[in-house]
């Protein structure tokens, strides 16, 4: 992982403590809000945080600061034509997401690479420890991503202002977010590739290992705590020690090529 602070490091981190106020619809109008549980972090804290993890219930995170520093870069220039846009005497009063819209409908995507129009990962089996929204849009032949961090309680709103990126890769590789590696460490290495969308599990070659739900088919060691047999969590590592007690099981998250 690249260790090195950029500005699109700050900005992800900007967004993910911006104060995205309360919602109507939020758990008793007053708690769980992703940015108030942010409030305090500073960068340096974002970046030591781990990229993937498993808490004591079996359930995955994808560290979403470090899942998108990988993908994504900010582009100043179109951000700041965006802004004076969005502030103009029109739309100053317009809503964060109309104005994407708007935005992303004014520049459409035209030269045909991609089929790719607006999301919104909750919609998905998806593994981020916040939720995401956005959409695509063409600037100069260019595809860009204009992108807003969900930093309320219900999903309905509390949504950051909308910030633009390029994608390294193809627009596509920003879906990645419901795979995920696990591995025992401490012992000789033994690690399967989950795929959550449709419960496949592979060992590294790519060859199906069956389903790690099942309570009767023969199943990869390493994934029986996906089947809910009981193993023991190691308090100190913050993490479940390995099927065969010899090691530990760590989750890495999807890489991006």
């Amino acid at each position: 992982m690249n260790k090195e602070i950029t500005k699109t490091d700050e900005i992800l981190v900007s967004m993910l403590t911006e104060n995205t106020g309360s919602h109507m619809l939020d758990s008793g109008g007053a708690y769980g809000r992703n940015w108030e549980k942010n409030q305090g972090l500073d960068i340096e804290s974002f970046m030591k945080a781990p990229e993937a993890s498993i808490d004591k219930y079996g359930c995955i995170s994808i560290d979403l600061f470090h899942f998108l520093r990988t993908r994504i870069e900010f582009m100043p220039e179109i951000q700041a034509e965006f802004d004076e846009w969005a502030n103009n005497d029109k739309n100053k009063d317009d809503g964060w997401y109309s104005l994407m819209t708007e935005w992303c409908d004014d520049h459409k995507i035209v030269n045909g690479a991609y089929e790719v129009r607006g999301f919104n990962s909750y919609n998905d089996e998806c593994l981020l420890s916040q939720t995401i929204q956005g959409d695509f849009f063409e600037y100069e032949d260019t595809t860009y991503l204009m992108l807003q961090i969900h930093g309320g309680c219900d999903v309905r709103g509390g949504y950051t202002a909308p910030k633009i990126f390029s994608v390294y890769e193809e627009p596509y590789s920003l879906f990645d977010w419901n795979t995920y590696t696990i591995q025992s460490v401490g012992r000789e290495a033994d690690t399967v590739y989950v795929d959550v969308r449709h419960g496949d599990v592979t060992d590294m070659e790519g060859n199906d290992i069956g389903s790690p739900y099942s309570q009767t088919d023969e199943r990869h060691p390493l994934m029986a705590w996906l089947a809910f047999d009981k193993l023991e969590w190691d308090e100190d590592k913050g993490t479940f020690k390995a099927p065969d007690g010899d090691g530990w099981i760590e989750v890495i998250p999807p890489e991006c090529y």
